[in-house]
């Protein structure tokens, strides 16, 4: 219905029938703003301009760099429709509840504030009733709430004029004429594959919610790699892009929808200048990039594409999850596909997921090696990364892994306590701490405020120093890359549920500053590092040889029993001899089913 409302729109008779006029004078008169820039004016323009699909509804994305006004741009949006027509039914949806009552505020002030907008405030007197020389609120008083209100004029109907809501709450059986989606999509509900799809499945809701010749606006950065945002854009929601630097002119993957009048500026200033001066000159650009590569890539340039595998090149269907108890593993596990685990949110990519492996061994052996490996951090932003690895039949189990005091002081006693702690639970002998951390090639002052902790909560324990070089997101992969390919890294269910880990270990390239933190998998890759000389041993070929010594020494066992009970003569061992040589395994079945 919102094309038919609006289809008298005439600038010529009333210029603020154009959304630029009316922004213009909402961010000079009525919140103090100034001018809107012009990257601002182009947003507006896209936002009035509906296009319709072939089946009458106007399907669009806003993705704009994070901090150029989205939001309130929107809000003005909304209150230019009622301008327009006071009986225009919105919805918003936001990520949280608190998001969507702040867009409700605002767009309140909006009504209160704006001389334009007065007509469409309620009016006290008309909300009221005579009843017996009493004034009695109406029914329609009920229906303005925090997040929900009736502009005057709006007319009788279900659904009130405006209503935000958190894009999991109960929105469904609205029936609006357009439903803005505005920042729906946060690391919190998209950084899993489950998580994204339980979001994508919420958000086909407004397909079935939107009125007739409606429209549908998405306005929002994506989080992810993998953002929603592009399923929307294959769904048909055409999208417009604002990234904060101009694209290469004859890029046609950086140039893909982006604004044409910023093509047009990247072909008379150059690529790589910014499309937003005003408010992110190339300084604070500068600034941001130096956060992260990958969030800068993210919220500012709006770059989701996966350009090819070698980008992220550790994947977790390459992982086993498997738990063992603290002290043993089986003699052999192999890597399978058949089980997927569901369960487990790993933060991986689509179609990347966990699996539970295709065969284990019955035997069970003791871990061969055991160790705690610490990457500490002083206090900043910095987590104080540990995992807890052993080792079998050259395979790397990860028995735990997770960081501490992020943001806080990571030498403090609880700090300490709880990595010694740790360190008890796993019955852990050996610590390795990284020593760049003010230790050079010699044990830091970490790992020896460390001792006294280890020592009460442990007792005998080894604590040693870990020195390395080089970049790091290099020395990362090249040592995770090939154990993991070749299937020897197992986790236990405790470490694939770590957010933190399976976020790192996914998201990490070789680009330098790919990740803001990577203390975990920093601590992953030294206890792995660890292990490597002895990774060389094949699993199976281990358990063939094992199996083998096991039966010479029981047929050995038997040789021994029989020549002491006389159970066969000396000319009658000899073809039990050559049998014994030929196949071992065989005749210690048959020694056994002769003791009994």
């Amino acid at each position: 219905m919102l094309r038919i409302k609006l289809e008298h729109l005439d600038p010529t008779k009333d210029p603020m029938h154009d959304f630029r006029n009316f922004l213009y004078y909402h961010f000079t008169e009525v919140l103090g703003y100034g001018e809107p820039d012009p990257i601002q004016y182009r947003i507006a323009d896209w936002m009035q301009t509906l296009s319709e699909s072939p089946d009458g509804i106007t399907r669009k994305q806003v993705q704009a760099m994070r901090g150029c006004g989205k939001s309130v741009i929107a809000c003005c949006f909304i209150a230019w429709l009622w301008y327009c027509n006071p009986t225009v039914r919105v919805l918003v949806l936001s990520s949280v509840a608190k998001k969507a009552n702040e867009l409700a505020g605002l767009v309140k002030q909006l009504l209160d504030s704006s001389p334009l907008l007065q007509h469409l405030r309620p009016d006290p007197e008309r909300d009221v009733l005579m009843y017996r020389g009493k004034k009695a609120p109406t029914m329609k008083k009920a229906k303005n709430t925090e997040d929900a209100f009736d502009v005057r004029g709006a007319g009788p109907g279900k659904d009130p004029s405006f209503a935000a809501y958190p894009v999991f709450g109960g929105w469904t059986g609205s029936h609006p004429d357009i439903i803005i989606p505005d920042d729906v999509e946060i690391p919190e509900n998209s950084l899993t594959v489950l998580k994204r799809g339980r979001l994508f499945g919420k958000l086909r809701e407004c397909e079935s919610l939107i009125m007739e010749h409606g429209y549908i606006m998405y306005m929002g950065t994506p989080q992810t790699e993998e953002s929603i945002y592009n399923k929307l854009d294959d769904a048909g929601y055409r999208i417009c892009r604002w990234p904060a630097e101009l694209p290469p002119p004859d890029d046609e993957v950086r140039c893909r929808n982006v604004d044409e009048w910023l093509v047009r500026r990247a072909k008379e200033e150059g690529s790589g200048r910014p499309s937003y001066p005003e408010r992110f000159p190339m300084e604070r650009l500068l600034e941001k990039k130096a956060i992260g590569l990958a969030y800068y890539n993210l919220q500012m340039l709006l770059d989701t594409t996966l350009s090819d595998e070698e980008r992220y090149p550790l994947k977790l269907k390459n992982l086993i999850v498997f738990d063992t108890p603290a002290d043993m593993g089986p003699s052999n596990i192999v890597w399978g596909t058949a089980e997927r685990i569901l369960h487990i949110e790993a933060a991986g990519f689509t179609g990347d997921y966990l699996h539970r492996p295709a065969m284990v061994e019955e035997t069970w052996l003791p871990f061969q090696d055991k160790l705690m490996f610490i990457d500490p951090s002083g206090g900043g932003a910095d987590s104080v990364g540990w995992c807890v690895a052993a080792f079998l039949n050259g395979v790397i189990y990860v028995l735990d892994a997770g960081g501490l005091a992020a943001g806080a002081d990571g030498t403090s006693d609880a700090v300490m306590t709880k990595l010694a702690k740790t360190a008890s639970t796993y019955d852990v002998r050996r610590v390795v701490v990284e020593s760049n951390y003010g230790g050079g090639k010699e044990l830091s002052p970490y790992g020896k405020l460390l001792q006294p902790h280890l020592a009460k909560w442990v007792g005998a324990c080894e604590v040693q120093p870990y020195y390395v070089t080089g970049r790091k997101e290099t020395r990362i992969i090249d040592t995770l890359r090939p154990i993991m390919e070749n299937h020897r890294l197992v986790f236990s269910e405790r470490a694939a549920k770590c957010g933190e880990l399976t976020y790192q270990l996914t998201h990490i390239t070789p680009d330098a500053g790919a990740l803001g933190h990577d203390d975990v998998i920093d601590a992953l890759h030294g206890a792995v590092a660890q292990f490597t000389a002895h990774i060389n041993l094949d699993p199976e070929v281990r358990e063939q040889q094992r199996r083998h010594n096991e039966a010479v020494l029981q047929a050995h066992e038997w040789d021994q029993w029989s020549s002491k009970h006389g159970f066969k003569a000396a000319q009658d061992l000899v073809p039990i001899k050559q049998a014994r040589q030929r196949d071992p395994a065989r005749h210690m079945r048959r020694a056994r089913r002769w003791r009994m």
